[in-house]
């Protein structure tokens, strides 16, 4: 769909829309100011703008969420008009929501949480259970089914969110920065997630973002800049298929820097920086950290994938970096590249300590034995840990909080966040009291070993 076809219908209109919050008062804000536009069915939209711009509150205009003036006709119904039981149906069985806070019921399961648009539709316990776990399966993230929201990833977490938001088949699925509080691997899976629901399923999705990464993605972006749609832009190259193996952002990153340049001007200074430093900080940062560039980090990342998949000790690796850049390669000096294949290869030693961790079963995992073979194992890597960064403790109350952090940390419990302050807060607050530095050293080998283990 590089370009409109007039052909499908028109199927989300907004007319003269607009929002003001505290109207009248000297903080009153027009968070929404005149905006019409047509959103045609099968599309992948992009509201895209600075925070704070009006974005969001134009999707949750859409979804009946705010009280705004003007109109706006959702297959061909002006949602104002709806009785009470009509908009219900209208956010049940039309609109599906994925919010940047994923929202889950941190008391139920995943698969309770995926179940209750279905609960509230009255739809019978087989059937729920089966179409849920339909979409656990195609999502990946059926492993998780019997697992507490506590217990996930962030990225987990955000695929079981869009699971709930479409377990009701709705035709639109809308998306308020739902990558927000992802890394950039977990924010590519969603993404993804995201580009299949639309080409797959035939959704219309509509992300609303201030990052410019994923904007090459959508059939078109509305610009938005205080409250005003300003600009629209239609992909003339977006991708239409979606294979497994497919890599976000994609790999031309000089056309992603093109796209951001074409729309720049159309912003103040004050207003756009956030543009290109997110271009910029993006390269700076990755540059800073391997002398790569963004395309060549993100080349040498899939040779390396390539080369766990062939498990040839990194040699093909070592041939890429050594390699010049006519041949494909990245033009390293002898010396440089075997140093960089040494130091994969040293890490891949480390991560088949992995195999020490224990594997979680939450839906076992209240039986005694199998909770105390859990024990057993991360003790003893808490003592390889020990060993290999020659730890010696001076208060030997702490070993119990570490095991204790180590443990929860394997299961996912918690983050490598709340590990570290776990390992750094002092014994009389409840931490185990360690030194920042051998905190954080505890914490850069476990993750570690943590990859070897996922």
């Amino acid at each position: 769909m590089p370009k409109i076809n007039t052909s499908v219908k028109e199927q989300i209109i907004t007319s003269n829309l607009s929002v003001t919050y505290f109207p009248g008062q000297s903080n009153e804000v027009k968070s929404l100011d005149n905006v019409s536009l047509s959103i045609y069915e099968g599309e992948f939209i992009i509201f895209f703008g600075p925070s704070g711009c009006g974005k969001s509150t134009l999707l949750y205009s859409i979804a009946d969420l705010e009280n705004y003036k003007g109109d706006v006709l959702v297959e061909g119904k002006k949602i104002r008009n709806l009785s009470k039981r009509e908009k219900t149906e209208y956010c049940r069985q039309t609109i599906g929501m994925v919010f940047q806070a994923y929202h889950l019921i941190p008391t139920l399961n995943v698969m309770q949480n995926i179940a209750l648009p279905l609960m509230s539709a009255g739809v019978p316990a087989k059937e729920r259970k089966e179409r849920v776990m339909e979409l656990l399966t195609r999502f990946g993230v059926h492993n998780q089914a019997y697992r507490l929201p506590n217990q996930l990833s962030g990225g987990q977490q955000q695929r079981v969110a869009i699971c709930r938001a479409v377990v009701n088949n709705p035709k639109i699925l809308l998306a308020d920065e739902p990558l927000g509080n992802l890394d950039s691997k977990s924010a590519a899976e969603v993404i993804k997630l995201f580009k299949n629901i639309n080409i797959k399923s035939k959704k219309t999705v509509i992300l609303v973002t201030h990052d410019p990464t994923y904007l090459d993605i959508a059939h078109r972006v509305f610009f938005i800049k205080d409250g005003k749609l300003i600009d629209v832009k239609v992909n003339k190259d977006i991708k239409t298929e979606i294979s497994e193996d497919t890599v976000f952002p994609a790999e031309d990153h000089a056309k992603e820097l093109d796209f951001i340049s074409d729309h720049y001007s159309k912003f103040k200074e004050s207003d756009a920086g956030f543009l290109m430093r997110a271009f910029k900080a993006k390269n700076l940062a990755t540059m800073a950290l391997t002398n790569f560039s963004v395309k060549e980090f993100d080349l040498f990342r899939q040779k390396v994938e390539k080369s766990l998949k062939l498990n040839d000790g990194f040699s093909s690796v070592l041939e890429f970096l050594d390699k010049n850049s006519e041949e494909g390669g990245l033009g390293l000096d002898s010396r440089t590249a075997k140093k960089i294949a040494n130091k994969l290869s040293s890490l891949a030693k480390e991560l088949k300590i992995g195999d020490q961790l224990p594997v979680v079963d939450s839906k076992h995992s209240s039986n005694d034995s199998v909770k105390k073979k859990e024990e057993d194992k991360v003790i003893s890597l808490r003592k390889a840990l020990f060993d290999e960064l020659n730890i010696v403790l001076e208060d030997f109350s702490s070993l119990t909080i570490i095991d204790s952090a180590i443990l929860q940390r394997v299961r996912g419990q918690i983050d490598s966040k709340e590990l570290f302050l776990l390992l750094d807060k002092p014994l009389k607050d409840g931490g185990a009291g360690l030194d920042r530095r051998i905190a954080t050293k505890i914490l850069k080998r476990l993750e570690i070993w943590l990859i070897g283990h996922k």
